[in-house]
């Protein structure tokens, strides 16, 4: 019985391999199943949602850049008292001829021409509306259209009955002169003549002062070119100056944006 027993037990689980051997699969389906879940994982992983982005339109502000001078040259408490930018009139330069000269208003500039005599000579014009200042910042937009010889123009400040100190560009030679001349006849107090790097020798340039009490500072286009301490006039009146040094032929300049600025 024992035997027999065994016997049947061996043969039952024999025949229990050969079942599950014929009911799992191939090692090649395993293989293909295998692949095929890998496949799906990637492609889970690569697929992305397509996002639509709908553009909207926006208004661009329009931006007035300020009037010079640039923040970091006036010191911010100081108030603006002029400031004229040529457009249709102008109350401290007006249209007028003057001195061997003529103002007139065109394309939103203030035009001076002058006709010198052959002599080194010019126009020096006051603000008509600005009265006697100390400390002040001043600047104004320049530039030579017509030089037939030796030309120049610039700002003059402090300017009264006795002195007045004047500073002006001779474009093409890019040299600055920055001269205290004592109207009484004794001459000039001193006279500054020399080379700046920061001028446009094609125009335009920005010219600006800088006074105060007795420390005076020119800039050029922004650029700081020499400063002087000197007390002997500090008040009076400012203004524009044109020069030339060719007789018979016209000389002519352009100015734009003339400010002041006091303490």
């Amino acid at each position: 019985m024992s035997s027999r027993s065994g016997l049947f037990r061996i043969s039952f689980i024999m025949m229990l391999v050969m079942i599950l051997i014929a009911c799992s699969p191939s090692a090649e389906l395993r293989a293909s199943q295998t692949a095929s879940k890998q496949t799906e994982i990637a492609v889970s992983w690569t697929e992305t949602p397509t996002i639509t982005v709908t553009a909207t339109a926006t208004q661009t502000a329009t931006i007035t850049p300020p009037p010079l001078p640039r923040p970091e040259i006036v010191d911010p408490s100081w108030e603006l008292l002029l400031f004229d930018t040529f457009d249709r009139s102008s109350k401290i330069f007006p249209e007028r001829e003057v001195g061997g000269g003529t103002i007139s208003l065109t394309n939103s500039k203030s035009v001076w021409k002058y006709l010198s005599n052959g002599n080194f000579s010019g126009l020096g014009l006051n603000a008509s509306s600005v009265g006697d200042l100390s400390d002040f910042f001043m600047s104004v937009e320049g530039n030579q259209i017509v030089c037939p010889g030796n030309c120049s123009y610039g700002l003059k400040f402090r300017s009264g009955s006795e002195f007045g100190y004047f500073f002006s560009i001779f474009e093409r030679k890019q040299t600055f002169n920055f001269q205290l001349i004592d109207f009484s006849g004794t001459g000039r107090y001193f006279n500054l003549e020399t080379y700046a790097s920061s001028i446009n020798p094609d125009g335009p340039n920005v010219l600006a002062v800088l006074a105060e009490g007795s420390e005076i500072s020119i800039y050029i286009n922004d650029v700081l070119v020499t400063q002087v301490q000197d007390s002997t006039s500090l008040m009076g009146y400012v203004g524009i100056i044109i020069t030339s040094s060719t007789g018979g032929s016209e000389a002519e300049f352009e100015f734009d944006n003339f400010q002041v600025y006091v303490e």
